[in-house]
């Protein structure tokens, strides 16, 4: 079986090298610090691999920590080769490089992900339309943000993306290749991430939209089809999660950590009566942040012109249904964070490019001579996209700038002496941040009850909401602060204050306590 390579117009390629510069701009940030408490899942089971290509546990699939450990084994190699050179060991030891090259592979794939999405949208509407996909995707807040991440959802958003397009195959052709094309492009999916087996879904509302007589979509010849589909699948996840089989029992586990099946139950499930709440918070608060507010509101109103106005032609049924259950079912779990929805972007992105351009047509309908001089439609797509892009270029602003805790950080490191200051932290933002080895305690608030050290001894505060002159001044005990902090800090001396305006991080004061109040007798 050959595939044809598409062709792909020169707009598409300026849109992928726009949209690869944003997602490139500040994925260096908090490094050294590991300040995502996703990311080091990735980067330490990748690493793992060096030890054992078997990592005997599968909480994830294991087809994007072997994509990871190509490029880490090259990279490994010469970083040994230039650290015997020029005899710097930290070279060799320093494990920012690492989180660098997955973060950059997660833009890059994000950045594919262009391509696949016009290609998407061009098949299903028109080229106008999949040049549009290809603008707002290059755009789209939540596709750039999550591109800086060394994480799985952005490699599985482009896999599922092409899986889509050869699941549409299905819809015009419905022959045996279109089937089988789709189960390969299905299991890598799931073999990055679980839930690219929910593609199956749309690859049966893909073939039933072909309007064929029930008698030939039922027939025997059709269910043989989606047999070598599904096992064209299975083939092409164990390609990419061989151990799945080998390792068959802890595959299956329920275990935490440790088996697939235990995903299923780190969701959870919300209760029905909170599910109302659960929607709310999804298509309101979750999609506005993540598309922006104008393409937000034209998302709005394709659902509600989909679900009560019978806006529902083959094309947007086999996008739209996906895009609107899937987000259904995964807003239901009890943890549903933001980029659970990231491989929705091939279904929503197209259908929304679509829509746009009808809206475009009926202005130039209704409106043609100042449509067709004074707005084009790129100069269309861009003012509804102002409210995309401007979130965006904020993002990658603050992440291109130093953050608080990496400030403080390096303070700790330049000024104090782990083996004889001692330090007590506090603020959940900093639960993560080494900033000692040895005589160090980290507390949940500062009350006089939790100081067992007498002073002196050195506090990190990083808590949001803390204003600089609240904590300096009278009794030095701030609302927002929580605990008794003035007996603590009535004889404390700041020794460096990092102030969060314009950068990532909370507010963050580092107070040398001289003395401590005693703690009030007992009648």
């Amino acid at each position: 079986m050959r595939i044809k390579l598409p062709r792909f117009p020169n707009v598409v390629f300026y849109f992928f090298i726009f949209g690869l510069l944003l997602r490139v701009v500040g994925i260096w940030f908090g490094l050294p610090l590991q300040l995502n408490i996703d990311e080091p899942t990735l980067v330490s089971s990748v690493l793992d691999l060096k030890q054992n290509i078997n990592l005997g546990h599968f909480e994830w699939p294991h087809l994007y920590f072997y994509i990871n450990l190509f490029f880490y084994v090259i990279f490994g190699a010469f970083r040994k080769i230039v650290s015997l050179i020029i005899g710097t060991p930290w070279l060799y030891e320093n494990p920012s490089p690492y989180f660098l090259i997955s973060r950059f592979l997660s833009a890059v794939f994000g950045s594919l992900t262009i391509f696949s999405v016009y290609l998407i949208s061009k098949e299903i509407f028109s080229e106008r339309v999949g040049k549009i996909s290809a603008l707002v995707l290059a755009v789209l807040p939540v596709a750039v943000y999550e591109a800086h991440l060394a994480k799985m959802d952005t490699a599985n958003t482009f896999f599922t993306s092409v899986a889509v397009y050869f699941i549409w195959q299905v819809h015009k052709k419905g022959d045996l290749k279109a089937f089988i094309y789709s189960g390969i492009l299905i299991g890598l999916s799931t073999s990055i991430k679980y839930n690219g087996a929910l593609l199956f879904l749309p690859l049966l509302i893909a073939y039933l939209l072909r309007s064929e007589k029930y008698s030939k979509i039922f027939s025997i010849q059709t269910l043989k089809k989606f047999l070598y589909s599904g096992i064209s699948s299975i083939i092409a996840f164990l390609i990419g999660t061989p151990f799945a089989i080998i390792d068959y029992k802890k595959f299956f586990s329920t275990e935490r950590n440790v088996g697939a099946l235990w995903q299923f139950q780190n969701v959870g499930q919300v209760e029905w009566i909170n599910f109302p709440n659960e929607i709310y918070n999804t298509f309101i608060l979750m999609y506005r942040q993540q598309l922006g507010l104008f393409l937000w509101l034209i998302f709005l109103i394709l659902i509600i012109l989909f679900l009560f106005f019978n806006k529902r032609s083959k094309e947007y049924v086999f996008l739209m249904f996906p895009a609107i259950f899937f987000s259904l079912y995964i807003s239901r779990f009890d943890r549903s964070p933001g980029h659970y929805f990231l491989f929705l972007i091939p279904f929503y992105v197209p259908a929304l490019s679509g829509f746009i351009v009808e809206i475009y047509d009926f202005m130039q309908l209704k409106f043609k001579n100042v449509v067709t001089n004074k707005l084009n439609l790129y100069t269309f797509v861009t003012l509804i996209l102002l409210t995309s892009i401007y979130p965006i270029l904020q993002s990658d602003f603050l992440l291109s700038k130093k953050d608080t805790r990496n400030s403080a950080y390096e303070w700790v490191q330049s000024n104090l002496n782990q083996d004889v200051d001692f330090l007590y932290v506090v603020g959940e933002e900093l639960k993560s941040i080494p900033f000692q080895k040895n005589n160090t305690e980290k507390i949940k608030k500062l009350d006089r009850s939790l100081i067992k050290v007498p002073a002196p001894f050195y506090i990190v505060i990083g808590v949001e909401g803390i204003i600089k002159e609240d904590l300096l001044g009278g009794d030095r005990d701030p609302d927002s602060l929580s605990g008794n902090s003035g007996p603590i800090l009535s004889d404390a001396t700041l020794e460096f204050y990092a102030d969060n305006k314009d950068r990532l991080g909370p507010p963050i004061y580092i107070f040398k306590v001289n003395s401590v109040e005693p703690e009030a007798a007992e009648d």
